[in-house]
This record gives C-alpha cells, structure tokens and sequence, in this order.
C-alpha cells in the first residue's frame, strides 16, 4: 500500500521558511533585548547624533537631562577624549564614577567655545525611548506598516524567494530605525565585551542587506543569468564575501575591509538593477511580468522622490514664518518609503497588478503638471510684485489672487499638453494605437470598396495588437428571396 502524498500548498511553510522566519524574529527580538539592556546604563538623558563622528546633541529625552544645548559636540569626558563613533570596534574600560546617580565632567564644543559641564546620570526608562523615538522623526504607523506588510507578504507567499528576501530586509531595515537607534551610540564601547559585540554585529550587517537586494533582483519576478547557469556559486559569493568581510573587520579592528565591502555591494547593486531592468524590458514580453516590474520600479522610485522631494521647500517659500521645511520632508519620506514594500508585496503577491500602468501615467502628468505650474505661479507672483513695487511701492493681495486665477485657466490646457507629451514619449505604443483607430474611424466614413476597407482593418488590428496571424471572415450576405 503506497503512501498518499500530501498535496502541493503554495502557503504552507517548508524547512526554508521556517528558517527565515525565525531569523526575522530572532533579530527583532534581540534589537529590543539590547536596548532594554542600554536603558538600564548610565546615561546623560540626551539624544546625540554621531552620523558625523563627533557625538552632537540633538535633543534632551528625560526631564532631568544633561544641562546641554542643541548643536553642543562632546569633545571628552574625565578628561578622556570621546572615540569617533564611527571607529569603534573595540571595547573601551569606562571611566571609574560612570555610574547611575554619580556626577561626571562634560567639555563640549558650543559655537565654536570650550564649555564645561557637570553632568549627573541617571537611568532612562520606557518613556524616554519614546520621547527617543519621537524625536527622531519616525512614524509609528510608518514603522508598524512595515513589518505589517512584510510578514502579511511572507504568509501569503512563504515559499517564494521574493517574499522571503522581502521579509528579511524590511525586518532590518525597520529594526534599525524603531530600535538600535534609539541606543546611545557614543557610549556603547563601555558596554562589557560580549554586549559590545553583539550590539556591533548586529548593527554591520548592511553588507548583507544589500546582498540580499541583489538576490532580489536577481530572482524577481524571473531568475537571471548568472543566478539560472551557476545558483550555488552565486549565493556563496554573494552571502560568503559579506561574511568574510565582517569576519576579517572584527579580526583586524578596522572598518576598511567593511566600508570597502560596502561600497562594492552598493556599486554591484546598481549595476545588477540597470541591467536587470534593461533586459526585462527588451526581452521581456509577458504581461503579468511587465506589471510585476512595473510595481518593483514604483516602489524603488518613491522613497527617493520622498527623501528629494522639494514640497518643504516650496512651501517655506511661499509663508516664510513657518518653519515647517524639515517637518514637511520627514512627512514626505516617511510616507513614500512606506509604498518599497507596498508596491513589493503587490508585485509578489500580483495583486491587481494591471493598475501599474493607469498610476505610474497619471503620476508622471500630475508630477510634471505640478512642477510647470509651480514654476509658472513662482514665476507670475515675483514679476507681478515687481509690477506692484514699481508703481505703488508696496506689495498688493492682488498678486495672490491673479496668480491663482493664471493658474486655474492654465490647468486643463496644460495638463492635456503633458498627457500628450507623456503618451508620445512613454506610452507610444499606446499612443501610435489611438492615432491609428482615429485614422481608420476617418477611413470607414469615407470608404465604399469592401476589399479596401478589409485591407485597411487588416493594417490596424497588425499595428494595434501586434498578433502573430490575423485573418479577416467575411459572413456572405444571403439575398433576399
């Protein structure tokens, strides 16, 4: 009696998923065990910005913070110069009254003045990492929308490889903003040796995450060459090289290898994604494809509209009383960064997939259609004030009001210009397809011969569709009797 084979589930979880799952899980949940352990530490009750190398004070999280001032640079403390953050790869001994409720001595940079500062510490809690958190400019929805999509995509596709590396990558990546940065990264050195290297190990493996953007690309929506030829070389080189590489940068202590490693990853990403991307497009004919790569290239494109988007700018320009340009560009970053993954799990998952075409348009119209009547209003208010300055020496309400309406009659004519500019320059096919039938609606009025209307049909279902064999039936036409 043969043994009944379970049937195929495309949502049921294999030993590889479990395997990704778990590593998922096990990073997360180590990110908040290291930053429970950080709040229990000594500590200033500021967040300080080391992206520079010199520890800046951003903001005070506690009531009872360090009597620091935004833009202060900590300069030593006891006496001892402060490391550059971004050059610790060892464990430093802290200094002897580095306690919770002892008093240290802070000198710090303050415009261009040597300041110093008697610094009580004291233990943060729960509400200072929020206080963190806020501060920083993340969103929690933002935040919680990212895991939310990322093990939502994984449960509907745990077996494919895209939604995996999807799973993966936004776990970091979302980690990293809601918790290792929320760490005091200037004082970790002084965290005993095996917390100091778990924290660093877990904070280096960018290597990785853009190793697994490449496997990406590589097997999304369809496996490429060299990933189809050589899979197992391929993997092991592109998982292998970031691992000796961190390996060899704890050995050595020195980030050389590591950003040398780095930059390689980021170079031989945008390398794979051109190239990738140019043989989709080329080679590529399937429609479910094309929409798949469609949805991949909207949601790589919004973040970096969001993180250059010029909406803060713009409006700081227009009411130069509200200081609303850094929040505006957080706005705005947060927001598209959140449409990576959605777009991501939709082209996994293709769910209504055939809209990419219908938005990725209609966002090129309305995004050149705003930026030319931005241009146009900027344009119309400065000549105008100049206008009103020179005859009545004062600025007129009625600058406002003009502009607006120039504005409103040039809406509708412009932005049919750009929907045309757009179809002939994006969307030919499409385009040369509506020229095509408004020539043959014109033939058919005006033909009388059968056989060259027929040919004529015949000429724009080829043009149109493009089908590999086309035949015309004509139904005979019984008389009358």
């Amino acid at each position: 009696m043969h043994k009944q084979e379970r049937p195929f589930n495309d949502h049921s979880l294999n030993g590889g998923s479990w395997a990704v799952l778990l590593l998922a899980l096990a990073y997360i949940a180590s990110a908040m065990l290291l930053v429970g352990y950080a709040y229990q530490l000594p500590s200033d009750g500021w967040m300080m910005d080391t992206n520079g190398g010199v520890p800046t004070a951003v903001g005070p999280i506690t009531d009872n913070a360090a009597p620091l001032l935004p833009g202060d640079q900590l300069l030593t403390v006891e006496g001892t110069a402060v490391p550059p953050a971004d050059a610790i790869l060892r464990p430093i001994t802290p200094p002897a009254n580095w306690q919770i409720g002892q008093t240290v001595e802070y000198a710090v940079l303050r415009e261009g003045q040597r300041v110093e500062l008697n610094v009580a510490l004291q233990q943060l809690s729960f509400a200072d990492f929020l206080r963190s958190y806020q501060l920083s400019g993340n969103f929690w929805l933002t935040n919680l929308l990212w895991y939310l999509i990322g093990f939502v995509v994984f449960f509907l596709r745990p077996r494919d490889t895209a939604a995996r590396l999807l799973l993966l990558f936004t776990t970091y990546w979302n980690t990293i903003n809601v918790f290792m940065q929320r760490i005091e990264e200037w004082n970790y050195a002084w965290w005993p040796p095996a917390i100091f290297f778990a924290g660093l190990l877990l904070n280096l493996l960018w290597t990785f995450l853009f190793a697994m953007m490449i496997h990406f690309v590589l097997a999304f929506p369809l496996r490429k060459w060299p990933l189809t030829r050589y899979p197992r070389l391929v993997l092991g080189l592109l998982y292998g090289v970031p691992a000796v590489s961190l390996a060899l940068t704890l050995f050595t202590g020195s980030f050389a290898i590591y950003n040398g490693t780095l930059v390689m990853m980021i170079a031989l990403l945008f390398i794979v994604l051109v190239a990738a991307t140019t043989h989709n497009l080329r080679r590529v004919h399937n429609r479910v494809v094309r929409a798949q790569i469609g949805w991949v290239a909207l949601g790589i494109a919004s973040p970096l509209v969001g993180a250059f988007s010029p909406a803060g700018a713009i409006i700081a320009w227009l009411f130069p009383g509200l200081n609303i340009t850094p929040a505006m560009a957080n706005w705005a970053w947060n927001i598209t960064s959140l449409l990576l993954p959605v777009c991501f799990g939709i082209a996994i998952t293709r769910y209504r997939l055939f809209d990419i075409d219908v938005i990725i348009r209609k966002t090129l119209v309305y995004a050149m259609l705003t930026a030319l009547l931005a241009l146009v209003y900027f344009g119309v208010v400065v000549l105008l004030q100049n206008v009103f300055d020179s005859v009545s020496g004062q600025q007129s309400p009625l600058v406002i009001v003009i502009s607006t309406l120039i504005i409103a009659a040039l809406f509708a004519p412009l932005r049919q210009r750009v929907q045309a500019f757009i179809d002939r320059r994006f969307y030919r096919q499409k385009y040369d397809a509506q020229q095509i039938l408004a020539q043959f609606a014109q033939t058919a009025r005006d033909e009388v011969e059968v056989e060259a209307l027929q040919a004529e049909l015949v000429q724009v279902v080829q043009k149109t569709m493009q089908p590999e064999q086309i035949s015309v039936w004509i139904k005979p036409v019984t008389p009358l009797s």
